[in-house]
């Protein structure tokens, strides 16, 4: 049971376009096997197309994979000769240096684009070779010179090999006939998952931020209570802030108790007032790790807590040797 057909003239015919009327004007075949089928069009069961031969070896993979093809070749040009847009959607890299020299952090982050193929890559043919590939469709720019590989993805992807090719790819996931739908969008966006972009973007945009800074970076810092925090912030929310000390985390760095006691001692070195458990005489860490929000265990009380008990406890002995111990950050 399928929804589309070929004509004898090759066109894509759709069951719905179908009326009892003119359903005998034309004769059918599958897309997939090239067989004779008959159009159904009863009060009872769904209209589709069916194999005039019954038991007809027809493999369902193939027709969906062809039918993806031919409605995108299709509706493509049927898009162009109408003005119409079809666009693509998707998340691009930039950079900004602006707060370099600052804090020697690049602000990378990710600006959503849209974008008209037809009107930057107009031509589109069905497998036409380059290099070493050939993709199920290429659309190419006016002067034949950059293209983007269109392929239709039913069982199996796209190949890490045309990947790597660094290849302009997209990938479009069809996997019923409703999926046929979606080309007909005229919006292929990252955020559907059964869209894949590849190699869409060929170098990160560098920009000027101007000091709007977009990205937030993990912070751990000392405010002006002498209170270690952990937040989130903007470059350009560091310098607005009341902060006597702080560090930027990596991408790959998670905060920790290990990290906050570096930074404490960082912030002892430079002679800023800070109390933290890691720095005191009677810090232990809980060698049985009951509770992983309180890592200490203090030897004096006779109790575990986080760090952060140093700030109102009066039993607190900062020991220079446990600090001039610890490596700072």
């Amino acid at each position: 049971m399928y929804k589309y057909a070929l004509t004898q003239n090759n066109e894509l015919m759709d069951i719905e376009n179908l009326s009892k009327i003119n359903k005998d004007n034309n004769e059918y075949k599958c897309i997939s096997c090239n067989e004779k089928l008959i159009p159904k069009l009863g009060d009872i069961n769904a209209h589709h197309f069916s194999h005039y031969i019954k038991n007809t070896v027809c493999s369902r993979e193939t027709y969906l994979h062809k039918l993806g093809k031919m409605v995108f070749h299709d509706y493509y040009i049927e898009c162009k000769n109408k003005n119409i847009e079809y666009n693509i959607e998707y998340e691009f890299s930039k950079e900004c240096k602006y707060y370099f020299k600052k804090y020697s952090k690049i602000c990378s982050y990710k600006e959503e684009q849209k974008f008209n193929l037809i009107e930057f890559f107009p031509n589109i043919a069905y497998q036409k070779k380059v290099d070493n590939f050939i993709p199920d469709l290429l659309l190419t720019d006016k002067n034949n010179k950059n293209q983007i590989f269109i392929e239709i993805f039913v069982t199996h992807r796209v190949t890490w090999e045309k990947i790597n090719s660094k290849n302009r790819i997209i990938e479009i996931n069809i996997k019923n006939e409703k999926d046929i739908e979606l080309i007909k969008q005229n919006t292929l966006s990252y955020r559907d998952n059964r869209i894949n972009f590849y190699n869409i973007q060929k170098n990160i945009v560098k920009s000027n931020c101007n000091g709007e800074c977009r990205k937030l970076f993990n912070l751990i810092y000392l405010n002006k209570d002498c209170e270690i925090k952990f937040d989130k912030f903007t470059l350009r929310e560091i310098g607005e802030n009341s902060i006597f000390e702080f560090y930027i985390l990596n991408e790959k760095e998670e905060y920790n108790n290990d990290l906050e006691k570096m930074f404490s001692a960082k912030c002892s070195k430079k002679n800023l007032p800070i109390k933290n458990c890691n720095l005191c005489r009677y810090n232990m860490l809980d060698k049985f790790e009951k509770n992983k929000n309180e890592p200490i265990y203090c030897k004096f009380l006779n109790f575990t807590c986080n760090s952060k008990e140093a700030e109102s406890c009066e039993s607190y002995v900062q020991d220079y040797k446990i600090i001039n111990r610890i490596e700072t950050i």
